[in-house]
């Protein structure tokens, strides 16, 4: 079986994905980035979840967003909804291949984050790269981020 991501970029310079609907994604990631600059602002993104009103089947992908080996990101604007039929607990990830660049931040901000899965985790980050969350209304989410040291809340 072949994974698949709906969105993937393999090491460039940057990665701008903005005002697009992610839904019905089967397997692998919403977006997954291994670009050196990443901005995800102001989608739609549905992890595991249906959106009826857009014609969107669940879908079972892993994760909404996957920063694998860290950079500079902003995840800004979001509606991302994670439901039960996703692979992850995490809704995004960042790092957890290490972190292949010189320069690595994390900023989520102004998302509207929603989960019906359980123990979800909102941001994995097991490089421990300080998150900045800044004004973001998160339901459902058991851990905002792990580990739990690792970011700053505004």
């Amino acid at each position: 079986m072949r994974f698949k991501h709906a969105v993937y970029v393999n090491y460039a310079s940057r990665l701008t994905v903005t005002n697009s609907l992610f839904c019905g994604q089967l397997i692998g990631h919403n977006i997954k980035s291994r670009a050196l600059s990443t901005m995800v602002e102001n989608n739609q993104i549905y992890d595991g979840q249906a959106y009826s009103a857009a014609g969107c089947r669940a879908g079972s992908s892993s994760l909404a967003v996957d920063l694998p080996e860290g950079g500079v990101a902003v995840i800004s604007g979001n509606q991302i909804v994670q439901g039960a039929a996703t692979q992850n607990h995490a809704i995004i990830g960042y790092g957890e291949e290490g972190l292949s660049f010189t320069n690595n931040s994390l900023l989520v901000s102004r998302n509207t984050i929603s989960n019906t899965a359980p123990n979800a985790i909102a941001v994995y980050d097991p490089g421990c790269v300080t998150v900045q969350l800044l004004d973001n209304s998160i339901q459902g989410v058991a851990t905002l981020v792990y580990p739990s040291s690792c970011a700053t809340y505004q």
